[in-house]
């Protein structure tokens, strides 16, 4: 089993909208409990914020969005994969958006902002992926009614650039965390978005020809 640090990733920013040059980070940093894990926005839905991470493994500039999670259908199917702040994992934080019509009381769309970490339900399914969204924070789920909001966890992803985590206290779980690959992850080359085999979802440097997907970013490192 391969794994590559999140801190050695670069991101591909495709998703709508740009960054607000009148935000910054927010009080409490990115996985703070006022904003993440909440069913109520604090900010409007996609809103984007862009930083400079001065850490010493990959310094740069990354962009995070605000958006929602809402797994399976109406979020009954994927509890397990809930984001941990102290054991995060590559089917709790790697999320893309969904493609289940069953999310927020069956209709025949999902906005663009709603995403989950399970590869079933997801874009992927129908080669539509080109984002990754990694969650920075707990994203546990609450009680879903059928046809309202209750359930679906607002919260920051790193949607692109380096990761938004450094050395220095802000996120260090996040830069300290490394990600089950699919093996084939290498140093300067895309990578992209596959099913680890138990509809979560993985990186890999090669499609796995289950889902012909676009590539989301880069590596600066071979996993191992």
């Amino acid at each position: 089993m391969a794994t590559v640090g999140l801190s050695y990733l670069v991101l591909n920013d495709n998703w709508p909208g740009y960054p607000n040059p009148n935000l910054g980070i927010p009080t409490g940093d990115w996985d703070n409990t006022t904003d993440c894990c909440v069913t109520t926005p604090t900010y409007w839905p996609g809103t984007k914020i862009q930083a400079y991470n001065d850490n010493t493994r990959n310094p740069g500039y990354y962009t995070m969005a605000y958006l929602a999670r809402a797994d399976g259908s109406f979020l009954a199917d994927h509890s397990a994969a809930v984001g941990s702040l102290t054991a995060p994992s590559v089917a709790s934080l790697v999320c893309t958006h969904m493609d289940t019509t069953t999310v927020g009381g069956n209709e025949s769309y999902v906005p663009w902002y709603f995403v989950g970490g399970d590869c079933t339900t997801s874009d992927a399914t129908s080669g539509g992926i080109r984002s990754v969204a990694i969650a920075c924070g707990s994203m546990n789920h609450g009680a879903q009614t059928d046809g309202t909001q209750e359930g679906f966890m607002y919260g920051w992803f790193w949607v692109g650039g380096v990761c938004p985590g450094n050395d220095e206290g802000d996120l260090t779980w996040l830069y300290d965390c490394s990600m089950t690959t699919g093996g084939s992850v290498a140093k300067g080359v895309p990578i992209y978005l596959v099913d680890d085999g138990t509809n979560g979802i993985e990186f890999d440097g090669i499609l796995d020809g289950t889902y012909e997907t676009d590539s989301v970013g880069w590596s600066i490192i071979t996993d191992a």
